[in-house]
């Protein structure tokens, strides 16, 4: 089974960074990637989507900056991905954290 990439973002220079990333992942190495603000339709409800994304998910990337470190959802979502299961990754991909307070 191909891994899908379920990309987590919190704030404006988060949100900015990961389409970014997504589409470089999609063009460079063909990866299948899941992302918010890019596959859920608007008007839909976006934390079901969410939950439904992070069911059949084994990957995750995290874009963790200085506003979102410590946001409820991210913390959620790397739970969610992790689920106590030996075969799922789970990578922070720091960007402008020196020392969290």
């Amino acid at each position: 089974m191909k891994k899908r990439f379920f990309i987590s973002w919190s704030g404006e220079k988060s949100k900015s960074i990961a389409i970014l990333y997504r589409e470089w992942l999609q063009d460079n190495f063909k990866v299948d990637t899941w992302l918010s603000i890019e596959d859920i339709e608007y008007g839909k409800v976006w934390h079901q989507k969410i939950l439904e994304a992070l069911e059949n998910i084994s990957f995750g990337l995290f874009f963790i900056t200085k506003e979102n470190w410590d946001a409820p959802w991210i913390n959620f979502e790397a739970g969610a991905i992790s689920k106590g299961h030996i075969g799922n990754n789970v990578c922070i991909i720091n960007i402008d954290i020196n020392d969290i307070p």
